[in-house]
């Protein structure tokens, strides 16, 4: 009577068992860094937000004051506008007004991720 050795069919399946919970665990990690990514970006555009919706709310109490405006917002103005440096954020924002209309875009690097026109209210008494 012969007998067989069931360690090749356990050897098998425990293959088997290490090729699927890799694969899993490979899965796994990319929907982590998938959602690092997303989690970055949209703290990104969170900061471009306030930082655009500050500049336009400066704009607006200033009643369109340039110089004023980019007092407040703690830089130096040039002729038609400012430029904001966020470096926590890796951010800029570039300020630009003509009359009573101010434009503001918000870039990470070169690509442009957020940006909004707004106008102030000139007040004549």
């Amino acid at each position: 009577m012969r007998i067989h050795s069931k360690t090749p069919l356990f050897l098998m399946e425990l293959t088997i068992m290490l090729l699927v919970f890799s694969i899993s665990a490979a899965i796994c990690l990319q929907v982590f860094a998938g959602a690092k990514r997303i989690s970055s970006e949209s703290r990104k555009l969170d900061a471009a937000i306030i930082h655009a919706q500050t500049a336009a709310e400066y704009w607006k109490a200033t009643h369109g004051d340039l110089e004023q405006t980019a007092e407040w917002m703690g830089v130096v103005s040039s002729e038609n506008g400012f430029v904001v440096y966020d470096e926590e954020n890796w951010l800029h924002m570039e300020f630009t007004c003509e009359e009573t209309t101010a434009d503001i875009v918000v870039f990470s690097g070169e690509n442009e991720i957020f940006s909004i026109t707004c106008e102030a209210v000139m007040l004549h008494g």
